[in-house]
């Protein structure tokens, strides 16, 4: 389960600021990162965080309110409802649609659908049923996972085990992207850990 937000700054308990986070991933990874996407995420974390809060997401306090961090970066919680809260905002967020908005869970996308050098779908199967799904759409967002263990840690003596990001993380969002066509740069080792 998930037990910590692996990435809370605390800029209005004057705890960090994004530029120490920006310092700690570049000597984390020996310099070798994109340091301008790292503070874009690190500058919009802590807000991110408290909206899970105000959703119901359960963070350990100290006796004086303070949030419960485990070592500098993270902050510890009871994440058994994690997934439940994203599925109902998720859910929240569907109802401005209406009748014309509909969620459907567990299913494996394969591949875009393109219209010429334009996505306009993407066809997948359920994780669950015997199932096949060809989805149309006027935008296609790509929310899937990087790759994990393309590049060795930095740790020999951790090896592979020392990852920030899951390790079954395959790179299918690179697959994806590739497939529908476009240009594939920037595609050295980052550090952006988003898993807040």
């Amino acid at each position: 389960g998930l037990c910590a937000i692996n990435e809370y700054i605390g800029t209005g308990e004057g705890d960090n600021t994004c530029e120490q986070y920006v310092q700690y991933v570049r000597q984390d990874l020996m310099g070798v990162s994109r340091e301008d996407l790292v503070y874009d995420i690190a500058r919009h974390v802590d807000s991110s965080v408290h909206l899970f809060e105000k959703w119901g997401l359960p963070i350990w306090k100290d006796a004086n309110g303070k949030y419960v961090h485990e070592g500098r970066w993270q902050i510890m919680l009871n994440g058994e409802s994690y997934k439940v809260i994203v599925a109902e905002a998720a859910k929240n967020a569907l109802k401005v649609l209406g009748d014309k908005g509909e969620l459907i869970e567990r299913v494996f996308v394969l591949e875009p659908l393109m219209d010429g050098g334009r996505v306009a779908g993407a066809v997948g199967f359920s994780v669950r049923e015997n199932k096949f799904y060809c989805f149309k759409a006027k935008a296609v967002v790509v929310g899937m996972g990087g790759a994990v263990h393309v590049f060795r840690p930095r740790s020999v003596g951790e090896g592979l085990g020392r990852a920030w990001y899951p390790p079954w993380n395959s790179g299918s969002s690179a697959y994806f992207t590739i497939r529908a066509g476009a240009e594939m740069t920037c595609q050295e080792v980052r550090f952006i850990p988003v898993r807040f």
